[in-house]
């Protein structure tokens, strides 16, 4: 019978053995990043992963328009989401392609996040801080705020003590329920 981590020990040795990916380049020398990679396809996000892809100046995006930046947002992975805005990473990481809207943003992924639940808010408070927008809206068209009251209400002083602090002039919408100005 097949042990139940063997893909995380699979993971973490390749890790350990200094495996880097290096992505393809096009024909300006410049890396590929329309390309479904390993960090796409986990369920649960193993950070060995980001050993393997390790180039936070590269977001490598799937066909729907999910990046590396939104799993590490997703898994509320604060390291690598700081690398990423380090790097000049876009914290609202709107899908580059017209008429693409089939993933949410990076701040909607860390709102429903139920992982490392202590890492969600510096996750949020990184986003915001870096001028992720607190009104966009999803898929759906739902506002981050949607997102908190359905998700996480434990999350509502939070966020708008995070708002405050960092975005103090910022209007909070509600899209017809209630506007908020702080």
């Amino acid at each position: 019978m097949p042990e139940k981590n063997q893909g995380k020990r699979i993971i973490e040795f390749v890790a350990a053995s200094g495996c880097k990916d290096e992505p393809e380049l096009d024909e300006n020398g410049k890396p590929i990043l329309r390309r479904t990679t390993a960090i796409h396809y986990a369920t649960s996000l193993d950070y060995h992963l980001f050993k393997i892809y390790n180039r936070f100046d590269i977001n490598s995006v799937d066909e729907d328009g999910y990046t590396h930046f939104h799993a590490a947002c997703k898994y509320n992975r604060y390291d690598i989401v700081e690398e990423f805005l380090n790097l000049g990473q876009d914290p609202d990481c709107l899908p580059r392609e017209p008429n693409t809207n089939s993933v949410d943003s990076p701040l909607h992924f860390a709102l429903k996040s139920s992982y490392l639940v202590g890492a969600q808010k510096k996750v949020i408070e990184l986003l915001l801080k870096s001028g992720a927008n607190p009104n966009l809206p999803d898929k759906e068209g739902s506002t981050p705020l949607h997102v908190i009251y359905h998700c996480n209400r434990r999350l509502i002083k939070t966020f708008f003590e995070i708002i405050y602090r960092y975005r103090s002039t910022q209007r909070i919408s509600w899209v017809g329920q209630c506007y908020i100005w702080l």
